[in-house]
């Protein structure tokens, strides 16, 4: 348990010198969660459109409306396990993660902002493609190499699904949550084509 803290600290402190790149010298504002709840949910609802990334979609209408840049990372389990090979969210103040899309993962959040400092900070990381990862641009992913073992996210994320079922990491990380997110519904309608990693139940 003290090897998986110390990874979560370590993606977390790449994950934040890589969101900060991303975002330059912006000055970004800071945020309080409670104050912008309700508009982040129904801005999130009404950008969905059909045949798009709804979690993008809903990302990019945040930077529209708010100004806070859209990142797609990772999302992990706390042991490092990929439950999504790209999530988007957005950046604000510090670097701090705004994840308006986190119900989608049926772990009981709905809208969340993640500090740097924050324990589950750790389970976002930059996305290892097969064409971009720290074999291929070690600048980018510094304080990560030793995540990279030659197999793309993408392809481990497909594989936990395979081998484990739709929301396997719900057993991993002791969530009793019901594991159909809300997510999946779009402005009262259902989207057609979930993505893998968002299997509903049936």
């Amino acid at each position: 348990m003290q090897k998986a803290g110390q990874d979560l600290a370590r993606r977390a402190a790449a994950t934040l010198a890589h969101a900060l790149r991303r975002v330059g010298q912006r000055a970004l504002p800071s945020y309080d969660i409670d104050i912008h709840r309700g508009e982040l949910i129904d801005l999130r609802a009404s950008s969905a459109t059909a045949g798009s990334d709804p979690f993008a979609e809903a990302c990019r209408a945040v930077e529209r409306v708010f100004g806070w840049p859209m990142l797609d990372l990772a999302y992990l389990c706390p042991k490092g396990g990929v439950i999504s090979a790209s999530h988007p969210v957005n950046v604000v103040g510090d670097g701090s993660i705004l994840d308006v899309n986190a119900d989608r993962f049926g772990e009981g959040h709905e809208v969340r902002l993640l500090h740097p400092g924050d324990a589950e900070y750790g389970r976002f990381r930059p996305a290892f493609s097969g064409e971009r990862h720290p074999g291929t641009h070690p600048a980018e992913f510094v304080g990560l190499q030793q995540d990279w073992d030659g197999v793309p996210d993408q392809v481990r994320e497909l594989d936990g699904l395979r081998r484990r079922g739709p929301f396997w990491w719900l057993q991993e990380i002791g969530s009793a949550t019901v594991a159909r997110p809300p997510s999946l519904w779009f402005g009262g309608r259902r989207l057609d084509r979930p993505r893998a990693g968002l299997i509903p139940a049936h």
